[in-house]
């Protein structure tokens, strides 16, 4: 049994790292053209994280429920800003209200698996400060946890 659970345990970092080298990759060789308005994104990538309309989700700047009750026709989500280079995206928002938190989300077309970055951080970083702590690896000293979504 033990090395079952260990041969998992290294199938997972492997796994892992092999999806972070790989959005590296990408992000040092394509060019993203950032988005700020959840209009001109794709219901099908907002569908990946688990938005499954653009009611649920508020654009930049605007009003967001900042609480873990609902309130009607007021998103509980904001979108931060998504970056593609029309076959990749990295999408960011923010949820929240006592405890605030920044989601990252990184889908690439050839991985069926979606890296998502949680960052305890009310403030999101900016396409560009975000790429660059990603490549270099510092973004791992503020990521406060590693997860996916559901498929």
């Amino acid at each position: 049994m033990r090395k079952v659970k260990f041969l998992a345990v290294v199938l997972f970092l492997c796994n892992y790292n092999y999806g972070q080298t790989e959005f590296k990759k990408i992000l040092l060789e394509h060019n993203f053209k950032v988005i700020v308005k959840k209009e001109e994104i794709p219901l099908a990538i907002f569908e990946k994280i688990e938005v499954e309309s653009l009611s649920e989700i508020a654009n930049p700047n605007q009003k967001r429920n900042f609480s873990c009750i609902p309130s009607k026709g007021v998103p509980g989500e904001r979108l931060n800003w998504a970056a593609t280079d029309n076959e990749n995206w990295i999408i960011s928002t923010t949820t929240g209200g006592f405890a605030i938190t920044t989601h990252y989300y990184l889908i690439s077309k050839g991985n069926k698996e979606i890296e998502h970055l949680k960052i305890g951080k009310e403030t999101p970083y900016e396409f560009n400060v975000f790429k660059e702590k990603y490549i270099s690896g510092a973004i791992e000293k503020d990521r406060i946890d590693y997860g996916k979504p559901k498929e």
